[in-house]
């Protein structure tokens, strides 16, 4: 009817829940206006932990807002080389691997991750530049996708974890782009 969104998952429990919708198109072809965050738990409380950063543009360029946020189970450089053989499968490899999700909902690029359970992640980010729902780093033009790069070795043999314990708040990371793909319209 148009009115409604439904999905079937399996819940685990004891674990926290992230949805982010970001893109839709309704019947009379009006679009989202702006991405819209719900957080649950299926446990008694929410994981302690938290990240907060900022998505980079080189020289103020253009605007990071609505890129979506994740922290990936996975190190940023094994989930690209997963994509590359097959590239239509983008979304559903940073699905497979994705722990934690937000988006920027500012021009200033700055995101906050929160209910975090203990762990060590990638943070990545990325933007559905045509939102058409699916993320497509590899299309023409490719879709902006971004890493965490503390060391400054632009991953050269892999992009930069954090670790979450006993709810530790990480803070001031920042994303930056990675190849030619670009958050910011460089």
């Amino acid at each position: 009817d148009g009115k409604e969104l439904s999905a079937t998952v399996t819940l685990k429990a004891n674990t926290a829940y992230t949805a982010v919708l970001y893109t839709a198109k309704g019947t009379r072809g009006q679009t989202l206006s702006s991405a819209a965050e719900v957080s649950f738990t299926t446990a008694a409380d929410f994981p302690k932990g938290k990240v907060t950063g900022k998505v980079e543009c080189a020289g103020g360029t253009s605007s990071p807002k609505n890129s979506l946020v994740g922290l990936l189970t996975t190190d940023f450089v094994s989930v690209i080389l997963r994509i590359l053989p097959n590239p239509s499968q983008a979304t559903e490899v940073l699905r497979s691997t994705l722990a934690a999700i937000t988006y920027v909902s500012s021009d200033n690029g700055e995101f906050t991750i929160s209910n975090i359970p203990d762990g060590t992640y990638w943070p990545a980010a990325a933007k559905d530049e045509d939102l058409d729902g699916s993320l497509e780093p590899t299309g023409n033009p490719p879709e902006a996708i971004g890493f965490y790069d503390l060391d400054g070795d632009l991953a050269a043999t892999r992009a930069d974890s954090v670790k979450i314990s006993n709810g530790t708040l990480i803070q001031n990371i920042k994303i930056i782009p990675f190849g030619t793909s670009s958050f910011c319209g460089q």
